[in-house]
């Protein structure tokens, strides 16, 4: 049975709940270093900048540092999410799972009801093989669709209806599985009250500012709001990235179709100084890019 989990310890993180106005305690410990946590999302997650935010938090606190690992799909909503879960999460035995979700669901008008199924059901999955969970609630969504700023408004209020329903519902399985809260949409929220920038152009995925909110907001239900996030962002490779890459234009049939590749048209492959190399980390761009721009993490 595995023991060290955020929601075993002493320290109360209190969620209220903002629609009934009951609040409850749920129990959060820090992780030890031997914990593996796996981030559940879609893009938001995918380029995995609050998951190195908080390695790096930790390291600098002198805290241990769990190994983390990036479960983010560009694009996936809650249902596409439990879908892969057993291959893209739990496969890894983690002992922590946090989930981050919403933002996709709200803007293709995915309702509260497949949204609450999809998070029981990875939840249920998550219990029954003693992980813990860190429900963060979902993102901010300052995108702007219209082509009137009435059209902008109306779209705007419907959005944030939708994300308002997923909170609830967020809240509601916490509670009810005694998972804690990470307060992520409350402190964009405040943030853009404060007249901060949070967002990439997009007005969907949150810049390096409001990545550290995200991050921000796990540290603080896992029972660490002494720890402070990093002063300088420092993201480093980790072990077995590929460094080195050779490509070239995928060969096409008289209709332009691209060739499929099977085994044998594999093992002809030779490539050589034709071949595109990339390598990583990048050389530095030409025009100095924004290290806000949600491209550039």
């Amino acid at each position: 049975m595995k023991t060290s989990k955020f929601l075993a310890g002493v320290t109360g993180v209190i969620v209220a709940l903002a629609a009934t106005g009951i609040s409850y305690s749920a129990k959060a410990m820090p992780p030890k270093e031997t914990d593996v946590i796996v981030c559940l999302g879609d893009s938001i997650t995918d380029g995995y900048t609050y998951g190195q935010i908080i390695m790096q938090a930790l390291k600098e606190a002198g805290k241990p540092v769990p190994t983390m690992i990036c479960s983010g799909v560009a694009s996936d909503t809650a249902s596409l999410m439990a879908a892969r879960a057993d291959k893209t999460v739990f496969s890894f035995k983690p002992n922590i799972v946090t989930f981050s979700a919403g933002t996709n669901d709200a803007l293709r008008e995915v309702t509260p009801e497949e949204y609450e199924k999809a998070l029981r059901e990875i939840a249920a999955k998550a219990k029954s093989q003693d992980i813990s969970m860190i429900l963060l609630t979902p993102c901010a969504v300052l995108a702007q669709k219209g082509a009137t700023p009435e059209e902008k408004e109306a779209n705007s209020k419907k959005v944030n209806a939708r994300l308002d329903d997923f909170e609830a519902i967020v809240r509601k399985v916490a509670k009810e599985n005694d998972f804690p809260v990470a307060e992520n949409r409350a402190l964009m929220t405040e943030a853009v009250k404060a007249g901060k920038n949070i967002m990439a152009g997009d007005g969907i995925h949150p810049d390096y500012y409001g990545q550290s909110l995200m991050a921000r907001s796990i540290l603080d239900a896992a029972g660490l709001k002494d720890v402070q996030l990093p002063k300088t962002f420092e993201p480093k490779l980790f072990p077995g990235v590929i460094r080195e890459w050779k490509m070239r234009v995928a060969p096409v049939d008289d209709k332009g179709k691209a060739i499929a590749l099977d085994e044998q048209s594999v093992s002809q492959i030779n490539p050589d100084d034709t071949w595109k190399k990339y390598t990583i980390p990048e050389a530095a761009p030409e025009k100095p890019v924004s290290a806000e721009d949600w491209n550039e993490q």
